[in-house]
């Protein structure tokens, strides 16, 4: 038996299936940050970059060519100061290849590279090194100075570069086993020196390039990375070490692309680590080498700001599930979504109007947006590790995951357009009333519009992650080291060690492109907001033509003259009482001057184009999903039981439910907050690496909420 399509209701399974979605969304959401990029290591991502290498070495630098014209040879060691220690490769190797893309690379083929050290009795050649610049010179130092014994450590093992290198990354300590350690007098103890030395003797390490990579001997296959090089920016002069210290490698797993991305505002911090294993792919295409870095990356987020962060979120989270429940309760899903009903009465499209109320209805709440906005806030740097995913990831999979993450940005859209039309409400309610009387915005209209805007800004979004790490000095951009290329490399800046506070600069950089993106799609809303005024418009006066032509078609040829006046008077009368009535003068409703709160004014984002009804004897009335922001979904259906609708002209009629709102939602935020600052000053005792004790600026701000919350609680209680 065929089945009846027509019968099946399309647009209420496809309302179902987005509203399960974005829930989906905000749980994935919260999930990530608690896992994915949460204080333990997850390794969470993958990414896949591909590259093939140039047929022609990139040009050797000016200073080795006017060298060898002068037949006089630069000497290792000898002083030469520069942008960056890219051209240090050279005192090791003969020449450089990099990639087709050659225009801004980090990898590089290196050719005839020597990696034996100097007092070695027989030298080793490397004919083709694949090295990728994605090290830092303080993990190099670090690693180094674990696998000498203690009494055989350089100076430089004891200086901050080393030893705050634990608690700068937030890493547990290694405990090499003995069998690891470089045993004395050996080629890999002198191997660690040399490193080591170049270290002591290269300034600013914020210049100085380290790569790993593996030696192409046998042709396609997997190599992991077993090779280590670092070239001095000020020193002429390269060092090796993996070839005789093969443990090195081992303990250094993990610490590729280094990074560490801090907020600190006030002594609160922000901190995110990115680390990875990389693992080389060597195969051949159109009978050219192909390299391919597979990437395991890790992000562990830390700090005071990403306690409040979690915290917020799942008070968020609860806050709005029970929103939607009161709503499914109240109204009933299936009616909301617009499904069939035997009973219907034929109102299905209105309600069906009204479903995004069972997702984060609670935007018009003060408190709420609060919140809201302050997630939002907080969570922009925590999108840097999709940022890394777009930037890197040659694959769609890994973009389409970066690009959904920040499609959440629309939230702080819907909280700013509240906040500012609640501005324009306080300066001119009458006005405001007249506005959104002729046209309104849906949440899921703001929720594409932002979507729309974050696609076309995704490259510059993205990309502010870059420019405030170059900005911090923890990328070296070389564009003076080879004529008409870009090398850039992983680096390690050690003035950060000592920034106290982030610099207006870095915020600039980090928050810049989200308030474009908001400042945007605001705009994109407003020409929205006025092509559907004119729309509605449009279709009133076509209304109002239909209408008139319909009164003046009616059968009156029967009536007499009398008659016919007065039907069309009486007509006439209607409808200008139904239309102009209540727009002659606005003023509050009973209910909105019951909660102090004009829900009509306030209604620019709403579900359905009408705000209220006027009934057979010209009163007007108020729907109930228009709910002012102290009353959840379900007492504004009581209170509109109670009172039907709160007609203009009807004496005030409350229910214990409306009035209780304000004291229910005052004694759920008092304890918000207190849990809030329960698990914050738990976990800020337990994130801090080595000190437990509060700084005075954390004094000051528990004083300052102790102080809000005394006077929160006071204040609603004299009301």
């Amino acid at each position: 038996m065929t089945p009846n399509w027509r019968k099946i209701p399309v647009a209420p399974l496809l309302r179902l299936a987005v509203l399960l979605m974005l829930h989906a969304l905000d749980v994935l959401d919260l999930y990530s940050k608690l896992f994915w990029i949460g204080p333990t290591d997850s390794y969470s991502f993958s990414v896949l970059h591909e590259e093939g290498f140039s047929d022609e070495p990139l040009p050797r630098p000016a200073f080795l060519a006017t060298a060898n014209a002068s037949s006089l040879p630069l000497e290792p060691g000898s002083e030469l100061l520069r942008l960056s220690g890219w051209t240090s490769y050279y005192e090791k190797c003969s020449d450089l290849i990099a990639t087709k893309q050659n225009q801004h690379f980090h990898m590089i083929k290196a050719i005839n590279c020597e990696l034996s050290a100097a007092s070695a009795s027989e030298p080793i050649i490397a004919r083709e090194l694949v090295l990728s610049a994605g090290l830092r010179a303080d993990s190099v130092a670090w690693v180094s100075c674990q696998l000498l014994f203690f009494h055989r450590r350089p100076p430089i093992c004891q200086e901050n570069v080393v030893t705050q290198f634990p608690e700068r990354y937030r890493i547990a300590e290694l405990e090499p086993t003995r069998e690891q350690m470089a045993a004395i007098n050996s080629q890999a103890e002198v191997e660690l020196w040399k490193m080591l030395g170049l270290l002591s003797r290269s300034h600013p390490l914020a210049a100085m390039v380290c790569s790993e990579g593996f030696q192409s001997m046998t042709g396609p296959g997997r190599y992991p990375a077993a090779v280590f090089i670092c070239g001095s920016a000020n020193v002429f002069e390269s060092a090796i070490v993996g070839v005789h210290a093969s443990s090195f490698a081992e303990l250094h797993a993990g610490l590729a692309w280094l990074t560490v991305d801090k907020l600190n505002i006030m002594g609160f911090e922000l901190v995110t680590r990115q680390n990875s294993r990389s693992e080389f792919t060597l195969r051949e295409e159109d009978g050219a080498l192909v390299v391919a870095q597979q990437s395991a990356v890790n992000f562990a987020t830390f700090g005071h700001l990403y306690v409040v962060l979690v915290i917020t979120d799942i008070v968020l989270l609860i806050s709005h599930a029970r929103a939607a429940y009161e709503a499914t309760r109240a109204f009933g899903w299936r009616s909301l979504l617009g499904f069939p009903r035997a009973d219907s009465d034929g109102d299905r499209n209105r309600s069906s109007a009204n479903w995004m109320v069972l997702y984060r209805s609670l935007y018009r709440s003060d408190g709420m947006v609060a919140l809201t906005m302050l997630s939002g806030l907080l969570s922009w740097p925590t999108t840097f590790p999709y940022a890394v995913i777009w930037a890197w990831n040659d694959h769609w999979g890994g973009k389409a995951l970066a690009l959904v993450s920040i499609f959440r940005v629309w939230m702080l859209v819907i909280c700013s357009l509240n906040v500012l039309w609640g501005v324009c409400v306080r300066i001119a309610e009458a006005r405001a009333y007249k506005v959104v009387k002729c046209t309104f915005v849906t949440p899921l209209e703001v929720l594409l519009s932002t979507a729309l805007v974050v696609s076309l800004q995704a490259g510059t979004l993205f990309n502010a992650v870059e420019t405030s790490r170059e900005l911090d000095r923890q990328r070296v951009v070389d564009s003076e080291a080879f004529s008409r290329s870009v090398a850039f490399a992983n680096t390690y800046n050690e003035d950060l060690d000592g920034f106290a506070t982030t610099s207006p600069e870095t915020l600039r950089v980090i928050f810049n492109p989200l308030i474009a993106v908001v400042m945007e799609s605001l705009a994109l809303i407003v020409l929205l907001l006025v092509a559907k005024a004119l729309h509605y418009r449009g279709r009133t006066c076509r209304e109002d033509t239909d209408r008139v032509a319909a009164t003046n078609s009616t059968a009156v040829g029967d009536l007499d003259i009398t008659q016919k006046d007065a039907l069309l008077n009486r007509s006439t009368d209607q409808r200008s009482l139904l239309r102009h009535a209540p727009a002659k003068r606005y003023h509050r409703l009973p209910i909105e001057e019951l909660l102090r709160a004009p829900a009509r004014a306030n209604s620019m984002v709403r579900s359905s184009f009408d705000m209220e009804e006027i009934s057979e004897d010209y009163q007007t009335y108020i729907r109930p999903h228009l709910k002012p922001a102290r009353m959840s979904v379900g007492e504004s259906k009581k209170a509109a039981e109670a009172a039907p609708l709160l007609p203009t002209t009807s004496p005030v009629l409350t229910s214990p439910k409306a009035e209780a709102a304000p004291k229910h939602h005052a004694l759920l935020g008092i304890a918000c907050v207190a849990c809030s600052a329960l698990c914050f000053s738990l976990m800020s005792t337990f994130i801090k690496y080595e000190t437990y004790t509060f700084s005075s600026m954390e004094a000051i701000f528990w004083r300052s909420v102790g102080a809000f919350v005394c006077n929160f609680v006071r204040g609603w209680h004299a009301q």
